[in-house]
């Protein structure tokens, strides 16, 4: 989380903090594989205006068509950091 900046954190042990983490976990096991464009997946995160349903995130999944045949999976638009394997 330093990659942020502690500026950009919502307030250490804080309910927003919470809400934010919440909002960045997938529940379950999800392999690119699984994982088709424009596919939304719920997070952890469970909202009031939503009748206590989850948050729901967009996901991409592109695959490279070179010789490493590599998948890129993208969440909201960003982009993961490590192999997915």
């Amino acid at each position: 989380m330093s990659l942020f900046g502690d500026s950009d954190l919502p307030k250490e042990g804080s309910d927003e903090l919470k809400r934010a983490l919440e909002y960045h976990f997938i529940p379950g096991r999800w392999t690119p594989g699984r994982m088709k464009r424009r596919m939304l997946l719920e997070t952890e995160l469970k909202e009031p205006g939503l009748d206590g349903g989850r948050q729901v995130i967009d996901i991409e999944v592109t695959h490279d068509r070179t010789l490493s045949g590599e998948t890129a999976v993208r969440f909201g638009g960003v982009g993961t950091v490590r192999d997915h394997g």
